[in-house]
């Protein structure tokens, strides 16, 4: 049951690789965007970031440019920005690569293993991962910043269909972050999600619901509406969805709705996730109506954000299916299942580009 691990990990805040010179403006505004991005506040992170790229840009040297742009690319793929995000993310590296300069490279590599696996492109998502951990152990065994390309890591190999692995990424993440944080640090939260996640999928409960346990008290202190509180909830969601507990279920799709509404907008591809599962689980408790008014707006936002030809249009058609076969309304669940066979179809045929080199 449990279809997503939310706990994508992005920017450099956590990096120990050391600063380079620079402005102290430039510096001041980096900080200040990174501060924004780890509460929460995604706008403000924009915005400094912004900022301190017209400032690299009318002063800076390569590699602080390639820095300032790198890490707006990583606020504009936490905003669902994800076409906006990777022009920046690859200006970024073509910088980087044209002056040789390796410390601010695994946060390029990783933000874009991070675009390439939330759009699905996966064997592109592991080459980036693996370049970014293999320059952090290079410049720095068991540096800090490994800890969150492992996190990327385990969620692709999850999506992948590889949960044990992914455990094992989860696991190794953890351990280096504990070893330099301790065990009661609130960066931990999101890889204790994830690897709840991967306990939810082979049903062992216990387990799972103490690292959410866990979880929610490390973070108390980010106030009721941040989003790894609404990362944890979906958690608990999936969790309670996967054993029938319906009503616990809604009680915490809708609490991460409501938070993800808030904080991202409408038109967000997160808000559709939440959508979703919180879709399924009101059909599965005999409230079909506002279950297919929130497929609709699921499939609104993914259309527009991956494309009417993608894997998550082709997932909530076939909720939509599924939902008209139940409520006895034959004809349109025919259309929906066409429509999501021949996605699916296209999917698993075409040969991406980069399977070919």
């Amino acid at each position: 049951m449990w279809s997503r691990i939310i706990g994508i990990l992005l920017l450099g805040g956590l990096l120990c690789l050391g600063k380079p010179a620079r402005g102290e403006d430039l510096s001041s505004l980096l900080d200040r965007g990174r501060e924004a991005f780890k509460s929460g506040n995604y706008w403000e992170a924009e915005r400094f970031h912004r900022l301190a790229v017209e400032t690299a840009e009318a002063g800076g040297d390569t590699a602080q440019r390639a820095e300032a742009i790198g890490d707006l690319g990583g606020v504009l793929t936490a905003k669902g920005r994800y076409d906006e995000a990777e022009s920046m993310c690859l200006k970024a590296l073509g910088l980087l690569r044209e002056v040789g300069i390796h410390r601010y490279l695994p946060v390029v590599l990783n933000n874009l293993g991070a675009l390439s696996s939330l759009t699905g492109r996966y064997p592109q998502a592991e080459s980036y991962l693996k370049e970014s951990f293999q320059v952090v152990q290079k410049l720095r065994p068991g540096d800090l910043y490994g800890a969150r390309v492992l996190n990327n890591l385990g969620v692709l190999h999850y999506k992948n269909g590889n949960k044990d692995q992914a455990e094992k990424d989860f696991k190794q993440a953890i351990a280096i972050m504990e070893n330099h944080l301790g065990s009661d640090h609130v960066d931990l939260a999101p890889l204790l999600v994830n690897l709840g996640g991967v306990y939810v999928a082979k049903r062992k409960w216990a387990t799972a619901a103490s690292l959410f346990d866990r979880t929610m008290t490390l973070l108390q202190g980010l106030g009721p509406d941040h989003p790894h509180i609404a990362s944890t909830l979906d958690a608990v969601g999936e969790m309670n969805l996967a054993r029938k507990n319906f009503a616990e279920a809604q009680k915490a799709f809708e609490r991460s709705y409501a938070i993800r509404l808030k904080v991202f907008g409408p038109g967000h591809p997160t808000v559709a996730s939440t959508a979703t599962c919180l879709a399924e689980t009101l059909a599965a408790n005999g409230q079909e109506k506002r279950a297919e008014l929130l497929f609709n707006d699921a499939l609104q936002i993914y259309e527009k954000t991956f494309g009417s030809r993608s894997a998550a249009v082709a997932m909530t058609l076939e909720k939509l299916t599924d939902l008209f076969q139940k409520t006895k309304r034959e004809g349109e669940a025919s259309v929906m299942s066409a429509r999501a066979r021949s996605i699916r179809f296209e999917l698993e045929n075409i040969v991406r580009a980069d399977a070919l080199r």
